[in-house]
Formats: structure tokens, sequence, C-alpha cells
């Protein structure tokens, strides 16, 4: 392999969209190993074999997950943050080109400018990152011209995005919680689930003003209850479609597991488009990713029935995941049942990257609907979006700012089969005039 190999978008979308495609037959058929599934799903190039390109394909998904979950933590908990707080965040100094460069930029601005360059990538004539395979390793190189003192390169792999990562949420001050505002009247085996959401619960989004070093010591519930008297929360009423949703999950789930609260405060969450709510699905799939899809002869009941792996590999994600279940078995058991969710956040990563890369037409029809193409970008990007009843797919869009999470100015429903169609139809067609240009 030559020293350093960049790959093209095309690539990039393909490898995504295989992955898609892995994760969703192998879900429905979790007998079946990795391999066997991706030998009849996808054509691997010529210039590997299939254990380097099955090893390329994983590691890369690794780095969109892990970029995923970077971004989603900027846009939660960056705004909040302190200068002091901003500067005892940990960035390795190797991820610049030329070292020296370390010292020309506050921290403020190398996550701002990582974090920017990873999210507005769509001109393919000045592509600001590109993905490469530098030293054996895959990596994020990063060229910013246009910002000073002077421009911005850099080159970070997964391992250093996580560190940077990992410390910037060691050093946030928000947290969210799902409130009951009328407790003793909640009965969750009402037959009416989403009137009772509606009427007794709100999602609470907390913003406390605490240090790092106070947050180590101090329980979260504790940091929540501060937070409230200081009146540095914010409060989200659910909508019907979501509540909708909570009460389809919560009547499914409830004839496979017991009555958890920590699953039910999970499956409330979950229907919330916010990043800060999406983090817990992120970290499921990169326990199934990175446990267990690395090793192609395994399969997807390895997943289900050996827990310990899936504990063992990043313990402070496991741990983090973990510590919403009284056992790591109740933790797959989650999985289980969610995985209708799980392929949901597997499957934005990919119309994520299409919607950056590819589609940029200002509208795109959809189930014969005409559709603003940004702001289903946008949707993706800040996963302003919720897994609805019957695998449709709530996107919706906002403008940026400070505490402006949920003031709605566009909203759709698609079905995700409608969506992947059109997106899939798209890719073919990038794939077509790619091959046209180069005979």
């Amino acid at each position: 392999m030559a020293d350093k190999q960049t790959f093209t978008k095309l690539e990039i979308a393909d490898i995504l969209f295989n992955f898609t495609k892995l994760l969703g037959f192998s879900l429905k058929d979790p007998d079946k190993s990795f391999q066997s599934i991706a030998v009849k799903l996808f054509k691997v190039p010529s210039s590997f074999t299939f254990e380097q390109y099955y090893n390329m394909m994983t590691e890369t998904f690794i780095m969109y997950l892990i970029r995923k979950y970077f971004v989603s933590m900027y846009d939660v908990e960056f705004p909040y943050l302190k200068e002091q707080d901003i500067d005892a965040v940990k960035i390795p100094q190797d991820i610049f080109v030329n070292q020296s460069d370390y010292r020309c930029f506050s921290k403020k601005q190398i996550i701002k400018f990582i974090r920017n360059a990873l999210c507005h990538n769509n001109d393919e004539q000045n592509e600001i990152y590109k993905l490469i395979v530098e030293d054996s390793k895959i990596k994020f190189e990063i060229q910013l011209q246009n910002v000073q003192p002077r421009p911005f390169y850099v080159k970070i792999d997964g391992d250093q995005l996580s560190q940077i990562m990992f410390s910037l949420f060691s050093a946030s001050k928000t947290d969210a919680v799902v409130i009951k505002q009328k407790e003793d009247q909640i009965d969750f085996n009402n037959t009416d689930i989403a009137k009772t959401v509606l009427e007794n619960i709100s999602y609470r989004h907390v913003y406390a003003k605490i240090s790092p070093a106070e947050r180590a010591v101090t329980d979260s519930q504790t940091i929540i209850d501060k937070a409230v008297v200081d009146q540095e929360y914010r409060d989200f009423p659910f909508l019907e479609d979501q509540a909708k949703k909570i009460q389809e999950d919560l009547e499914f789930m409830k004839d496979y597991l017991p009555d958890v609260n920590g699953l039910r405060t999970y499956v409330i969450k979950n229907v919330m488009p916010l990043g800060v709510a999406k983090k817990e699905n992120l970290e499921k799939v990169m326990c199934i990713l990175g446990a267990f899809m690395i090793h192609p002869e395994k399969c997807m009941n390895d997943f289900f029935e050996d827990v310990k792996d899936t504990c063992l590999y990043k313990p402070t994600i496991s741990s983090k995941i973990l510590g919403n279940y009284t056992s790591a078995e109740e933790f797959v058991y989650a999985c289980k049942w969610d995985l209708d969710s799980i392929l949901a956040g597997v499957s934005s990563i990919f119309f994520e990257y299409m919607f950056s890369s590819f589609i940029t037409d200002e509208k795109i029809m959809i189930d014969g609907v005409e559709e603003n193409t940004e702001k289903i970008r946008n949707a993706f990007i800040h996963s302003r979006w919720f897994l609805g009843k019957e695998a449709s797919i709530h996107l919706m869009d906002w403008q940026n700012g400070d505490r402006n999470e949920m003031n709605l100015n566009w909203s759709r429903t698609v079905t995700i089969s409608q969506l992947m169609d059109v997106v899939e139809q798209k890719f073919n067609e990038k794939i077509a005039s790619n091959q046209k240009n180069n005979t």
C-alpha cells in the first residue's frame, strides 16, 4: 500500500452503503456469518482481498460513527462550556502536520474547525476534509485555508478524535433526563400510553453550571437538582407522533422484557430529535461493530448471546451505557427489541453523507412530494430526526443557536424505504456518470 491513499467521495459512499446493507441483512438473518452475507451483497474491488476490504469497511464506518458522536457532542455540549473548561480538553499535538502550528490556535478554535470541516464538505471542487489511509491508519485530513491566524492543517485518526471527544464530554455541563410531572398518576399499563405521555411526561435538557472537577465527584441527580433550582434547564413536551411511537415501543417491550425504568427512559428519550438523545443509540452501534462486526466469521447472534466481549470493548463507552441498566444482559435485551432504531441510526449516516456530498439540487422528489434538500441534510447532520411508527422517519430543522432546540421551522415525515429508494437511485446515477466519464 502506498504511503498515503486518498478515498474519493464515491468510494466513501460505497463503503457506507455496503456497511448499512450488511447490518440490515445481518439483523434479518442473525445466525448467518457477516462474511457469508457480505459476499452476496457487494462486490469486493479487484485491488483488495475480501479480508482487506472488510477490515477497511468496518474501520471506515467506525470513523464515521466517531465523527457523528463528536458532532452530536459538539452541537449539544460545546455552546455551554466556559473558556477554562475548553482549555482543559486534551488535544493531541501530533494531529497537526506541522506540529509547531499547535501553539497558533486556541483549543476552542481547534475543536470548532474540526467540527465545521466534518459537517460542511459539500463542495466537490474544494474538499475541506478527505478520508485517507496513512501509516496503516484511516484518518480525516482537514485543510482550511481561509482561517486565522494561519491555514489549519491536521490529520486525525479515530483514537485521536475519540480522545478529544471523551475529554470534551468529561468537561461538559449539560445533561438530559425524562421527568414525570405527575409521577403518582402514571400507569404504563394504561391502554392509552400515548395520552399518558402527552399529559404527564416531558423531556428535560439540563444546562448545569458546574466545573469539571465538581462534576467528577458529584452524582448526576445532584447536578440536575441544582440546575433546576438555578433554572438552568428547558422542558420539551412531546408531539403526538412521538407519544404514539413511545406507546408502540413500550407495548412491544413489555411482551419481551421486565418493567425496567432504564429501558423505559431510553424509549422516551429515543424519540427526541436531539444529538444528546441519540448518544446511546450510537454507543450501541459502537459496541455491536467494535466487539463483533469487525470479525467477519461472527454473526449477530454472537452479539446477542455473549455480552462479555461487548462490555470489554471500549470500557468508557460500555460503562456509560450499562449505567442505565441493571445488568449487561439487560443491555443486550434492549438492543434486541431496538433493532429498528439501531438500523435507522446506521442508515442516517449514509443518508447524511449522500445529502452532503451528492444530492445537492435544491429540491428532490420523495414519494411524489417535492422536498427541500438542504433541510433534509440539516436534519441528518444535526440529528434532528426520530424514528416513528411503522418505519417512518420524522425529519426536522430549526435555526442553530443557543437553546434554540425544537423551535421548528420545517418538518416532514417519510418512510425509510421511500427515502432509501431515492437515495439509492441517486447513488447509482452518480456511479453511472462516473463510469461514463472514465471511459
